[in-house]
């Protein structure tokens, strides 16, 4: 794909480094070893990996800066994420809905992709995925008296999921303990 000069500039502008990053690998095809970029640089001027008191909130706010993590090109060598992710994957109550999905992908960017505990919390993900393919969130599921459609978002989220898994190479069969 042929990208416009200026778009590339904008792009690889210093303001924001993570966007640079993210550009510099996915469409500069550099390597992640490449002097050029620098997790580091990210890492020392995103909000979400300088300032972690969001680690111990709870709720969606968890999810968005996971992602902000995960889409700036971080990993969890970057940045010590460790507690939260625990706490998110070792919660008992998994309700399969889009912002759960959206935490999972976030994760997998993240490198917990071969994570034990993340593949448990994915082979729950499998079981409840309704016929149609996606989801709904389960306490909705469980209040029907018909096998319902799947919600939009979750199923969105479920396969932004999917392709993250793929891309990779992560793969898993039922729970593991």
């Amino acid at each position: 794909m042929k990208i416009d000069g200026d778009l590339l500039n904008w792009l690889l502008d210093g303001d924001n480094p993570g966007v640079r990053l993210r550009t510099l690998i996915g469409l500069c095809g550099l390597s992640e070893d490449n002097k050029e970029v620098s997790r580091r640089v990210v890492a020392s001027t995103l909000e979400a990996a300088n300032d972690l008191s969001w680690t111990s909130l709870k709720g969606q706010i968890i999810t968005y800066d996971l992602t902000a993590l995960a889409e700036s090109g971080l990993s969890h060598k970057d940045v010590y994420i460790e507690p939260v992710i625990d706490r998110l994957l070792s919660a008992p109550h998994f309700d399969a809905n889009c912002c759960e999905l959206m935490a999972l992908r976030a994760m997998v960017m993240l490198g917990y992709g071969r994570d034990i505990r993340l593949k448990n919390r994915l082979s729950q993900l499998a079981e409840a995925q309704l016929p149609d393919g996606g989801w709904l969130c389960l306490h909705r599921v469980r209040k029907m008296d018909r096998v319902p459609k799947s919600c939009i978002r979750a199923a969105m989220h479920g396969l932004l999921l999917a392709g993250e898994l793929e891309k990779r190479g992560v793969h898993f069969k039922g729970s593991e303990k």
